[in-house]
């Protein structure tokens, strides 16, 4: 199914959830494409009058209404391009946070006016999981899920940071220039070290720092106690040169066993889709993907609980 469909039943099964009065797990943020579509939305909701709605925005937004997240629905209203700094306020907040961008009130409306609710059990897998949420991360996850996160970086660039892609949600450029790309750092640069690390594992301290920024929502962390974060988990930093990725002498720290991790990703993301597609034992599974039966479970209990929100 494609992208498209899946956000209209997503954000469909919102305003469904909304009109039966119960409580969606996540935050809804959209962005319009003029200001007339929100005048138009705004006055269309005031009249369906909402008990359990608040409506707002990022920089409205108040650590009051999270804390109340699970009596009221809440639907932050921003402008196209939105500053990453604003994204503070969710900070060691397990939160998952739904966008689109409104192109005309009538495709609104028809979310608003959806009369069903659709089933999207396994549509979201997890490298498709960016296309329609937002959600951050423990710092502690960090380095444990370094293939992923660097992944992520790659997939945030491409999603959020291409301005020609026409993208659902992007941040501007100036916030992403100010908070998350330091000095005469690029998004090239960004995606070049993405490749060198993918090549030799060696985690260069931009991309550590890009990384722990946008993962964690600390737009405004100091290089100083990331660099402590990544030499406490990693070991000091050290520079490294390389010519085919035009690495010249740049600090960086070596990821240890990279290969391993990347098989164990794989193990796991087998174990995740029998998990999800037969009901096949949880023994039998650890031994077929020789992942542990622990984390199996872990695997089968995350998956539900992201299956009841």
């Amino acid at each position: 199914m494609d992208s498209f469909k899946i956000r209209k039943y997503l954000i469909s099964n919102y305003f469904y959830n909304l009109k039966e009065n119960k409580i969606n797990s996540e935050i809804l943020l959209l962005t319009f494409n003029d200001k007339k579509i929100f005048k138009q939305f705004s006055e269309y909701l005031i009249i369906k009058n909402y008990k359990s709605l608040i409506i707002t925005s990022l920089k409205e937004l108040t650590k009051e209404d999270l804390n109340n997240r699970r009596e009221k629905n809440i639907i932050l209203i921003e402008d196209k391009e939105i500053s990453f700094e604003k994204l503070k306020i969710f900070r060691d907040i397990k939160i998952r946070i739904l966008f689109a961008r409104i192109i005309n009130f009538y495709e609104i409306r028809s979310y608003i006016e959806s009369k069903k609710k659709y089933y999207i059990k396994n549509l979201i897998e997890s490298d498709n999981y960016h296309n329609f949420y937002l959600k951050n991360k423990s710092v502690n996850n960090i380095i444990d899920n370094i293939i992923d996160n660097v992944n992520y970086a790659k997939n945030f660039i491409s999603t959020f940071l291409n301005y020609k892609s026409n993208s659902e949600l992007v941040f501007s450029k100036y916030t992403i220039k100010l908070f998350l790309l330091r000095t005469s750092n690029t998004i090239n640069t960004m995606l070049n070290d993405i490749e060198y690390f993918e090549n030799t594992g060696v985690l260069t301290s931009r991309l550590g720092i890009f990384i722990y920024k946008i993962c964690t929502f600390f737009h405004d962390a100091t290089d100083k106690k990331i660099g402590l974060y990544y030499s406490q988990k990693l070991g000091k930093s050290k520079p490294y040169n390389n010519k085919r990725f035009n690495i010249k002498n740049t600090k960086g720290y070596f990821v240890n066993n990279i290969q391993q991790r990347k098989e164990h990703k794989i193990r796991s993301e087998i174990a995740s889709k029998l998990l999800s597609h037969t009901n096949l034992d949880k023994n039998l599974i650890s031994g077929v993907t020789g992942v542990s039966f622990e984390e199996v479970c872990e695997i089968k209990i995350n998956k539900i609980i992201n299956e009841q929100r």
